[in-house]
């Protein structure tokens, strides 16, 4: 089976927009408590035939608090992964193929690695990364956060309630014997804040987290990427015409309301939810991984939450950005699979560091 997805800055700039307000047909503080439901671009029935081919049907939970969650348990097995990154003139693009009847048998079993998306993504966005790590050994568990993909709605958390939700899943894979210890959680972007939640709530059941590009404060990181889109920044026709349209109705007082009316439903605190807290508060070993040219969310944010965590190695990738960075399996994938295996056996000898070849395409 053969994926093929070419990721520019047009195809940024869709996924950007599907989520906002258009003429006022819905209130700015929707946005902010509700993503527009969009795919990776190999998302809905893709995805369901995707799963069958690998044995791994998609079920479902639900939590005693909190929606029906849509997820899906992926076996090790030597799925011959064949993946390609590269970078195009307005983005980049990638291709993996994989044989899900491998003859070799499958490995060791070496834990579980949770796999959680980012906002307005799904499950699917983390495919090529659930094939990467189970055939090095590791069982993974792909989750469709609350209000994405396959999954219920639910009041959005900004990491907080999703946490909850990864806790109650994992509680409930526990008492069937379906969990492989240690387990690991691994997210991207808003997933990653919630990987970080999870594991300061979860204490020593997780052994590592692998948290990419999660933002320093939720209301800090909404204000930016909405400067970003008003800048025209995300690109194409339909990110030049948003910019236009968010310019001309939406000025700083009215985003500071909206951001207040939805911490009030939400019953969060958008401006007082600083990932560092979380980070401080696990006692899980942190790999922090984040791009040198991200727009979404700046480095900046990356270099102040490293200094968060005694627990935490930080590694900055020149060359990447927001959408690049979860791009670069050919480069990251072993790397942060053995470092997952490092994290494990840590124990009182401190976390490991992140050991990586330098970059195939430099």
């Amino acid at each position: 089976m053969c994926i093929r997805l070419a990721w520019t800055a047009a195809l940024a700039a869709t996924i950007a927009v599907l989520p906002l307000p258009v003429a006022g047909a819905r209130p700015l503080e929707d946005w902010i408590t509700r993503p527009g439901r969009t795919d990776a671009g190999f998302g809905g029935e893709s995805y369901r035939q995707w799963l069958a081919r690998v044995g791994s049907p998609l079920e479902e939970f639900q939590p005693a608090h909190g929606p029906r969650l849509a997820y899906a348990v992926v076996e090790p097995a030597d799925y011959q992964l064949a993946y390609e990154f590269v970078r195009l003139p307005e983005g980049m693009g990638f291709t993996f193929e994989f044989r899900h009847a491998a003859p070799a048998l499958p490995p060791p079993v070496r834990g579980t690695v949770v796999l959680l998306h980012g906002w307005s993504m799904d499950a699917s966005s983390l495919l090529p990364w659930s094939l990467a790590l189970s055939q090095q050994g590791y069982r993974t568990l792909l989750l469709d956060l609350r209000n994405h993909g396959l999954s219920g709605e639910a009041p959005a958390g900004y990491g907080t309630h999703e946490a909850a939700d990864v806790l109650a899943l994992l509680g409930h894979l526990r008492a069937q014997k379906r969990i492989a210890e240690p387990v690991h959680l691994f997210g991207v972007s808003y997933g990653a804040v919630t990987a970080l939640h999870a594991a300061a709530q979860s204490g020593a059941n997780v052994a590592g987290v692998v948290a990419l590009e999660p933002f320093a404060n939720a209301a800090e990181s909404i204000r930016h990427y909405a400067g970003q889109l008003k800048s025209g920044a995300a690109g194409g026709w339909r990110g030049r015409a948003l910019g236009w349209w968010l310019r001309a109705t939406v000025d700083d007082g009215e985003l500071a309301q909206a951001l207040d009316r939805a911490g009030q439903r939400l019953g969060v605190d958008l401006g007082r939810l600083d990932t560092a807290r979380p980070l401080a508060a696990t006692p899980a070993c942190v790999l922090l991984l984040h791009g040198a040219r991200d727009q979404l969310v700046p480095v900046a944010a990356a270099r102040t939450l490293a200094t968060a965590s005694p627990r935490l190695h930080y590694a900055e990738l020149p060359q990447e950005d927001h959408f690049t960075l979860p791009a670069r399996l050919d480069w990251l994938s072993r790397p942060v699979g053995d470092w997952l295996g490092n994290a494990a056996a840590a124990g009182e000898r401190g976390c490991p560091t992140l050991s990586l070849p330098p970059d195939p395409l430099s």
